[in-house]
């Protein structure tokens, strides 16, 4: 994991980082000793399981609270980023 901007980060109180989805392993390093965590997922087709395998890792390392960022009218009966959004919202 590499972190975008630690200055940054501490000058906000809080840190940044960066994931590579595609090696879920480091989502447990990502969250620990974490209270409250951001989620932007990248646009994909597999936007659910991203956004369930974060929750998942954060529900592990006693994460007490996830904000995600989704989208407008996100739900069963919105398009399909719309659809995928209203999936991770429900996770």
């Amino acid at each position: 994991m590499g972190w975008r901007s630690p200055r940054r980060g501490k000058a906000l109180g809080t840190a940044a980082g960066e994931l590579d989805w595609d090696r879920p392993e480091p989502l447990a390093r990502a969250v620990a000793g974490v209270e409250k965590a951001f989620l932007l997922t990248p646009i994909s087709d597999q936007l659910e399981g991203l956004t369930r395998a974060f929750v998942d890792a954060a529900k592990e390392a006693g994460v007490r609270h996830v904000g995600k960022l989704s989208a407008m009218g996100a739900g069963p009966e919105s398009i399909a980023l719309g659809r995928q959004h209203g999936a991770g919202e429900e996770v």
